[in-house]
């Protein structure tokens, strides 16, 4: 009898764990948002709303993060080489 109770009590810890530990962050979404009319907003609302762009980086992907690194290393080259 005693074993049935650990394994029940080990078995709802560990769905309970389970279920908080999901990977999912809900405040990353906009829980105001019906998923049926637009997910995007719905999955990444929360998330676009807590870490705006600038006007700077309105648009920036890994093009733009290349771009940047590029030059980064290319002035470091130009300026140790010729100097």
């Amino acid at each position: 009898m005693l074993k049935k109770i650990l394994f029940s009590v080990s078995v709802i810890l560990t769905l309970n764990a389970t279920a908080q530990n999901t990977g999912i962050d809900k405040k990353n979404m906009n829980l105001n948002v019906n998923p049926g009319d637009d997910f995007y907003e719905y999955a990444t609302g929360g998330w676009k709303k807590s870490h705006p762009l600038t006007d700077e980086f309105s648009s920036y992907g890994q093009f733009n993060y290349l771009r940047t690194c590029l030059k980064f290393f290319e002035g470091n080259y130009y300026s140790s080489n010729f100097d």
